[in-house]
Formats: C-alpha cells, sequence, structure tokens
C-alpha cells in the first residue's frame, strides 16, 4: 500500500508474502495479528498506533514516526529501526533480540521493564532520552548505562520524574515533559 490511510482502523494483514506500507497513515490504528513478520513500513506516520501484537519479526521502520505509540510487551526479533521517532512511545515490557537502531529519536519512550540486551547500534547519547519506572528499570546491553535523570514514580496514578540534578525533568510530570518534546 502505498500513500494510503489507514488512521483509525483495526488492521490485520495475514499474508505470507513481504507487505509493504509506503508513506502511509498508521496514526490511532491497531494493528491486530498475533505477529507482524516480513513486514516494511516506511514513510509512515504512525501517531498513538498501537501494536497489539507478540511477536514483531524480520521487518523494518524506515523513517517512520511512531511518537506516543503503543508497542508494550512485544517480542522483537531480527527488526530495523531507521531514523524513526519514539517520542513518547510505549515500549514497557519488551524484548529486543538482534534489532537494529539507527538514528532513532527517543525521548520519553518508556522501556520500563524491557530487555533491551539485544539492541545494537544504539549510542548512550540517544539512550540517554529514554523514560522508565525507577522500580521496573531496563535491562541493559553491556555497553549502554541507565542515566538516573530519566526515573519516573507513579504516586496517585500519576507519573512523575524523581528529584534529580537534570532541571527539565527533576520532579517534574512525565506528560508535561513529553509534550513539550512533541511542541514543533
Amino acid at each position: 500500500a502505498i500513500f494510503s490511510d489507514f488512521s483509525g482502523t483495526k488492521i490485520s494483514l495475514i499474508d505470507p508474502k513481504k507487505i509493504k506500507l509506503e508513506c502511509c497513515n498508521i496514526s490511532n490504528a491497531i494493528f491486530t495479528d498475533k505477529s507482524i513478520i516480513n513486514y516494511e513500513f516506511s514513510g509512515c506516520y504512525g501517531f498513538e498506533a498501537q501494536f497489539k501484537v507478540t511477536k514483531l519479526k524480520e521487518t523494518s521502520f524506515i523513517g517512520t514516526n511512531l511518537n506516543r505509540a503503543t508497542l508494550q510487551n512485544v517480542i522483537f526479533e531480527g527488526v530495523t529501526f531507521d531514523s524513526c521517532r519514539f517520542i513518547g512511545a510505549d515500549l514497557t515490557g519488551t524484548t529486543l533480540k538482534d534489532v537494529s537502531f539507527f538514528r532513532p529519536v527517543l525521548y520519553c519512550a518508556d522501556f520500563s521493564g524491557a530487555d533491551l540486551a539485544g539492541a545494537c547500534n544504539l549510542t548512550q547519547e540517544q539512550f540517554n532520552t529514554i523514560i522508565y519506572d525507577k522500580d521496573n528499570p531496563p535491562t541493559l546491553p553491556s555497553d549502554l548505562l541507565l542515566q538516573p535523570a530519566g526515573a519516573y514514580q507513579t504516586l496517585k496514578g500519576h507519573r512523575s520524574f524523581v528529584i534529580s540534578n537534570c532541571e527539565t525533568t527533576s520532579g517534574r510530570p512525565v506528560s508535561e515533559v513529553c509534550e513539550e518534546f512533541l511542541e514543533p
């Protein structure tokens, strides 16, 4: 599909061949397949897209906007993210196995409880912009360190960053900081 509008729709594409979505609007779309295998998302707009799948395998995302997308508890295997935006995306509980990142934008992407040991090509500078629950931090690749400024706590249903030396986040509501990153 090229230049198609799938915004707000439920998408279930069961096809053994490669599926390519190019320059498509997938904002607020809900992907419901149990597994997404051998897809290519190129230049797609996926603001608040929901991937209610258990596995994404041999799939590539190129220049795709996944700001505020939900990818909770997904197992990623052999996936490539090239020049993708994940501002405010929910990747909690995900598992990355042989997953390559090239030039990602990860501001406020929530990786709480995620297993990132299989992530490749992430730089410390890129990784410094993620967020995580202080009581459920992600498991990291050996070459990356978790930054305290990205830790948040949940009190009475509201997420706030823990007090730190970072003026941008210290003590502030997570939603407020994420909104600032999403502003044009």
